[in-house]
């Protein structure tokens, strides 16, 4: 009986401790389960980061490849910018060249427009002190036809008459003889216009026509471009008396018109109709044939040849009857018609035609 007892109490504590040992293994295998689990979270977790970083690392890769273009690229800027400034200051400094060559240029042509403006001054002096004196030797010859038979001689040209009235061009046509020159004045300033030397032997001719005025009484001068307007403003319509004050003050105003502009030559024409009485001589100082009419209906950009000779034709319709007209004409290139039709103008109308050599007056 009591043996019994004993194999019951040795049956229950090996019971007990393969019951602790499967508890402890069920642990263990428990613990083991949950510690994989943890580690493959944290190892998908490093793997998600590494996939980030990679990720990164070929962003960084490429921005800093665009880095390096856009380094390359203003490297090419820079050197681009560096030749253009060189260029911008070698062309500066040729600018500054010009500038300065074109500066000593223009004080020497200022030089010499004033050393011109003393000569004409003198000039000007010493045939004054001659009119009303004895008159002034006109000094050259020119081809003239005149009177119905067109006879062809020479003579002088005719300043007589107690009346005279002279028109002088001064279109922009008479600062020079060719077409560059006239362009070239185009844009030139009143003082280089005035100071060219065309328009400075108008003046010197205009002053020996006034300075052989002997026996003329009265006399008027008007300047005609695209407008005609006299010379003493507010003066247009009076015969003006011939004294050596008048004709100075007169000088003195021409030496003020600056040239430019077209050529209406029908304009200067009608005013002669304005005077009463009638002038009994009228010269003309041009280079060309008009530009421009008020009768004639002329193409706004370049007229031609048979344009201008209309206007010319519609110019003389404006001149009254019993007029004498004198032509002086200054030499322009590029108008071949116009000595031919100033001289049948001043032959029909009873007067001279003259075209002055460079030596004159």
């Amino acid at each position: 009986m009591r043996k019994a007892e004993e194999d019951n109490f040795g049956l229950s504590f090996l019971d007990a401790i393969t019951c602790g040992f499967g508890a402890v293994i069920l642990l263990f295998v428990l613990t083991a389960s949950n510690d994989q689990s943890l580690r493959n979270k944290e190892t998908a977790d490093i793997k998600g980061e590494v996939d980030v970083f990679d990720e990164e690392l070929v962003e960084g890769r490429e921005d800093l490849a665009n880095l390096r273009n856009t380094l390359f690229q203003t490297e090419e800027q820079i050197v681009t910018a560096q030749g253009l400034a060189d260029e911008v200051i070698r062309e500066t400094q040729n600018l500054k060249e010009e500038i300065s060559r074109l500066d000593d240029e223009t004080l020497a042509k200022l030089e010499h427009l004033n050393q011109l403006k003393a000569d004409i001054e003198a000039k000007k002096k010493a045939l004054m002190a001659q009119m009303g004196t004895t008159r002034v030797d006109p000094g050259m010859d020119m081809l003239r036809r005149q009177g119905n038979n067109r006879q062809q001689y020479l003579t002088g040209l005719r300043t007589d008459g107690r009346r005279l009235v002279i028109f002088v061009d001064r279109s922009l046509s008479m600062t020079g003889e060719t077409l560059p020159e006239i362009m070239a004045m185009k844009a030139a300033n009143p003082v280089e216009r005035q100071g060219s030397e065309k328009w400075l032997r108008v003046m010197e001719a205009t002053e020996w026509l006034l300075a052989t005025m002997v026996e003329t009484e009265f006399f008027q001068l008007f300047t005609f471009s695209e407008t005609t307007e006299p010379v003493l403003t507010g003066q247009g319509n009076d015969w003006l008396a011939t004294s050596p004050e008048t004709v100075e003050a007169v000088l003195n105003k021409l030496g003020q018109v600056v040239p430019g502009g077209g050529t209406n030559l029908e304009r200067a024409f009608r005013r002669i109709e304005s005077f009463s009485p009638k002038p009994d001589n009228v010269i003309v100082i041009t280079d060309g044939l008009p530009t421009q009419g008020d009768s004639v209906a002329l193409p706004s950009g370049q007229v031609s040849g048979e344009d201008r000779l209309r206007a010319l034709e519609m110019a003389e319709r404006a001149i009254p009857s019993g007029v004498p007209v004198n032509v002086i004409l200054f030499y322009l290139e590029g108008d071949p018609e116009a000595p031919s039709s100033y001289w049948d103008l001043a032959l029909r109308h009873d007067g001279s035609f003259f075209s002055p050599a460079e030596s004159w007056p």
